[in-house]
């Protein structure tokens, strides 16, 4: 291969590289990435189990909320019931099906970031504001899923992380 040619295997190699480290570091690809995923396991008809789905995002997710959810809904699964506490795809915060999604615009702060995510059912209409996905950065740089915001609640149903520490520890 002569000059020219090694130049050009390089410059494209360079732009591979780079954009899979995006990937890595861009806390909407990552939220992208989970979210496309798990739409296309809810929509799969038979829909794929969530533990099965979910296993898949283990890199996506901050260790101990990864642990939580996966347990949660494990135990669901086990006893044939609803996911145990909730009755909604906690991901997409409704009971309704989802078509699509779309993301809202990513706030940074440091070592965190903040990303909407508007849903829209299949009966159409506007996409609505599902979620607020919280993120921060890992030790190896990469963006992790540290929690799943649900707008206008509170106490054990404002997040993801609330919901599922209840069902692991549950109140006396």
């Amino acid at each position: 291969m002569n000059f020219k040619g090694r130049l050009i295997l390089l410059l494209c190699a360079g732009c591979c590289l780079s954009t899979s480290t995006w990937a890595q570091t861009s806390p909407a690809a990552v939220v992208t990435a989970f979210y496309s995923d798990w739409l296309k396991s809810v929509q799969a008809r038979p829909p794929t189990p969530s533990s099965q789905a979910f296993a898949a995002e283990r890199s996506r997710f901050d260790p101990v909320l990864f642990q939580r959810v996966t347990r949660t809904f494990q135990r669901a699964e086990k006893t044939k019931t609803e996911v145990a506490g909730y009755d909604e795809d906690p991901f997409f915060n409704t009971q309704d099906e989802v078509a699509a999604f779309r993301l809202g615009t990513v706030t940074r702060h440091d070592a965190t970031a903040s990303v909407p995510v508007y849903a829209v059912d299949v009966r159409g209409g506007k996409p609505r504001l599902a979620v607020t996905v919280k993120l921060a950065r890992s030790d190896n740089g990469s963006w992790r899923i540290t929690d799943v915001r649900y707008p206008g609640s509170s106490g054990s149903d404002s997040s993801l992380r609330a919901w599922s520490r209840q069902l692991i520890t549950p109140a006396k």
